[in-house]
This record gives structure tokens, C-alpha cells and sequence, in this order.
């Protein structure tokens, strides 16, 4: 429940996918397996909670109609991602957050749609 809440009172949500090249290599047979179309909850949690989400390009957001810079932050280095951060206000980091639930529950929602028919 605290998790939740947290999420919830999030303005940011920041965090890189386990997927990526460089976090793979340690990952034994676990991340061999894999998809690399695997997109993690954290991700998700932010958007729905209309948090700014910050992080990797992933395969899985460009097929759900996300674009980085609008619905999301893309982290372009995950080992100093803390300067690309400069150029943005507070006012931005709302707005991505907005963007970025509107597109998960019109994503969400034509899937419904596709369910049903």
C-alpha cells in the first residue's frame, strides 16, 4: 500500500528497463530469455499514475504510439541521465505526465475495443 501511494504522489517516475544491451550482459540466462519487446511495470506505474517517466527507449512504447520528448523522457545515458534533465521545468515534467496517461489509456482502450470485436 505505501508503494502505491508513493507512485501515486509521484511527479517523476524514473527507471531504466532491465532489457537494455548494458544491463543484459549480467543477467545470466533469466535476461537471455527474455523478449527484448519486454516492457517492466515500473514504466506502466508511472503512467498511470500520470507521472513523468523517465527512461530507455523501448520497442514496446514505440508499438503502443509513446513518443519520447512528448508521452515520455528518454534517458539517451543511463549512467549520467541526470544532465539531460536541465532543459526541462516543472511545468514540462506536468505535461509529459498528462501526455503520457492519455496515451496508456487510449492505448489501454483500444485494446478493449479489439477484445470485443
Amino acid at each position: 500500500m505505501e508503494y502505491t501511494t508513493l507512485v501515486k504522489s509521484s511527479l517523476v517516475v524514473a527507471t531504466t528497463s532491465i532489457l537494455q544491451e548494458s544491463h543484459r550482459k549480467g543477467m545470466w540466462m533469466f535476461g537471455k530469455s527474455l523478449p527484448e519487446t519486454t516492457l517492466t511495470n515500473r514504466v506502466l506505474e508511472g503512467f498511470a499514475a500520470c507521472a513523468a517517466v523517465i527512461t530507455t527507449k523501448d520497442e514496446c512504447l514505440k508499438f503502443m504510439g509513446f513518443l519520447p520528448g512528448l508521452d515520455y523522457i528518454e534517458i539517451l545515458d543511463i549512467h549520467n541521465f541526470t544532465t539531460e534533465l536541465d532543459n526541462y521545468k516543472l511545468s514540462d515534467f506536468k505535461m509529459i505526465g498528462i501526455n503520457g496517461h492519455r496515451r496508456l489509456v487510449d492505448f489501454l482502450t483500444s485494446q478493449e475495443v479489439e477484445l470485443k470485436t
